[in-house]
């Protein structure tokens, strides 16, 4: 009996056992993520950046107080907590998610082509450990991220100001939230081979699952009046249990602000990280069976491809006419490639469904009692919206087009040819412009709806259109720079975005802080002027200048970030006219600079 029960608990240990739930597969990527400088080189800087952060808001604060009285100096101190723990759990719950994404991006899919997926279901490893053991792999690196910043958050603590409560919950949802946005990954990586077209289809489904949904719930409550219904409580807990961005911004509203909104709901985030556990496991469990579906295609063949080979075998020969190319094969290929992909029908169909929900808001808006559509703010909102679609692609497919060339060893070949470096480089920048056009009509579309309608001044399609040359012009450059740069498709997206998150984010923040500490007003005007360059406070006041209502009868009137610039039309456009140009030119540098060392740094 002693030796059935010994066997029994051995067994049941052995079933809960968190490593052979993983298998081997989670200790085969920890050894190789180990092993790799980037992972180190992550760690740093995000540490770093974590340190600049709390230097700059310290160094201020304490100027401020340097010759007050000790009372005034201890509630500075614990106000300077209160800024630096806020922007820590900011930075860490937008970090994760981006990381852990752009992470998995290319996790299955690299099994599935490099034909290794079918050879591991050969073994004992089932699927449910290829996946956990893909996705924990990818996990404890972003979570060995956010646990550095928690001595720094505890150290600063003790100043006072923040709650331990605030720090706890935001750890909580940032950990929530970032397991299904690298479930989301995961699941998009077994469809999709390019890193770029899982990364772009991750952040579309999260902004369609968290961002058009909370929309449309909102505009659907003030249309039916669903709050003499259903009841306020109720809808207050649906929305924040099932949107972790509303639910991380109430949560800071609620343990920062003395009496903030919502006091009365103050575990509305358990609720929400639990229901965003119960969504990552329905999306693993999904994942489960179409990576177990894949490997058993790719070990007996692929039966659909085996059949339309079948028919094509079977279809009466015609003769095709012949392709002449141009001088430039180069430029030849990325200008005869199609548009949408190879996939056309599914492209085709996702824009025509991005068009439909789009038309559905307007629809939806225009019902509403206050009519929101001719308010500034819902046309801002739209910009805001558009313009980061459009930027999204732009950042992210020029960085994939040398790196993809280098992952399928088809780079050396294409600098074994004839072609001049200038010819190679020149013709993928102007082939990434090209697939990246479709993604900026929306943004057009709108403007040119609204326009027509005489709610936005013509004048806005000008200023825009310079916005978006000189946007498109800059991220392509850099983008075609850091593909020659890195080897890996991922890891030349990731520095395209972080290169643009730098010099829009980081730079001005910096700037401010450190001007404000030195007190030089000169440079401060001169910092404040950088931040009118960002593209989305250009867009920002365009449209707040073209939405007014008596434009007809007075002069269009900008109003710029605390500077000296004319508020007049005309100087309104010759700036944005001088930052597109400013725009292009780096840009343009940034190609320059690919061609002088595309065959100096040939890998």
């Amino acid at each position: 009996m002693k030796k059935v029960l010994n066997k029994t608990i051995e067994i049941l240990l052995k079933l809960i056992n968190p490593v052979r739930l993983i298998g081997p597969v989670f200790d085969k990527e920890m050894r190789v993520s180990s092993r790799r400088k980037r992972t180190y080189v992550l760690r740093s800087l995000y540490l770093l950046l974590l340190l600049l952060f709390v230097v700059l808001i310290w160094m201020e604060e304490i100027d401020r107080t340097s010759y007050a009285n000790p009372i005034y100096q201890v509630s500075r101190m614990s106000e300077a907590g209160l800024i630096i723990s806020t922007l820590i759990v900011w930075f860490q719950f937008v970090a994760a998610q981006i990381v852990l994404g752009i992470s998995l991006s290319t996790s299955i899919s690299d099994e599935i082509y490099s034909r290794t997926l079918g050879v591991m279901m050969t073994t004992p490893i089932t699927s449910a450990q290829i996946v956990l053991g893909k996705l924990f792999s990818k996990f404890l690196i972003v979570l060995q991220l956010v646990l550095i910043s928690v001595p720094m958050l505890a150290i600063v603590r003790i100043f006072g100001g923040i709650p331990w409560m605030y720090i706890l919950s935001s750890l909580y949802l940032t950990i929530t939230t970032a397991l299904v946005v690298g479930s989301i990954g995961l699941l998009w990586s077994i469809f999709c081979r390019r890193a770029y077209v899982s990364i772009i289809a991750t952040i579309l489904t999260v902004a369609a699952i968290f961002g058009l949904s909370a929309l449309f719930f909102i505009i659907l409550v003030e249309i039916f009046d669903l709050v003499k219904t259903l009841g306020e409580p109720f809808l207050f807990n649906f929305f924040y249990a099932t949107n972790p961005y509303a639910t991380y911004i109430l949560n800071t509203i609620q343990y920062i602000e003395p009496g903030g909104i919502g006091r009365q709901f103050v575990h509305h985030w358990v609720l929400n990280g639990v229901v965003m556990l119960c969504l990552a496991g329905v999306l693993l469990c999904l994942a489960f069976i179409l990576v177990r579906r894949a490997a058993l295609a790719q070990i007996a063949g692929d039966r659909a491809a085996q059949s339309e080979a079948k028919q094509r075998r079977n279809r009466p020969l015609r003769e095709i006419p012949l392709r002449t190319v141009s001088d430039n094969p180069v430029l030849w290929k990325e200008c005869s490639a199609p548009l949408l992909g190879r996939r056309k029908k599914w492209m085709f169909g996702l824009i025509l469904a991005g068009l439909a929900l789009v038309l559905f808001s307007y629809i939806l808006l225009a019902y509403m009692s206050f009519k929101p559509l001719k308010d500034e703010e819902t046309h801002m909102f739209y910009l805001c919206v558009f313009l980061g679609l459009g930027m999204l692609f732009t950042l992210i497919i020029p960085a994939t087009t040398i790196s993809s060339e280098k992952e399928s060893n088809s780079w050396m070949i294409l600098l074994a040819s004839p072609l001049t470096a200038r010819q190679i480089v020149w013709s993928k920048y102007i082939g990434s412009i090209r697939r990246c056009l479709p993604a900026w009509m929306f943004l057009f579309l709108h403007l040119v709806v609204f326009v027509s309608k005489g709610m936005i001044h013509p004048v806005a399609l000008l200023q825009i259109s310079k916005l978006s040359i000189g946007m498109i012009a800059f991220l392509t450059g850099t983008g075609i720079y850091f593909s020659h740069r890195f080897r890996h498709t991922t890891t030349a997206v990731i520095w395209n975005i972080s290169f643009a998150a730098v010099i829009w984010l980081l730079i001005p923040f910096i700037s401010i802080f450190f001007f404000n500490i030195i007190r030089s007003n000169g440079h401060d005007d001169l910092a404040v002027l950088y931040m009118n360059t960002n593209p989305f406070v250009q867009g920002v006041i365009v449209i707040e200048a073209a939405i007014q209502r008596d434009w007809e009868l007075e002069p269009l009137r900008y109003f710029w970030i605390n500077s000296a610039l004319p508020s007049n039309v005309w100087a309104a456009n010759l700036w944005m006219f001088f930052t597109m140009l400013g725009y292009v030119i780096i840009g343009w540098a940034f190609v320059w600079w690919t061609c002088r060392r595309l065959r100096k740094r040939i890998l």
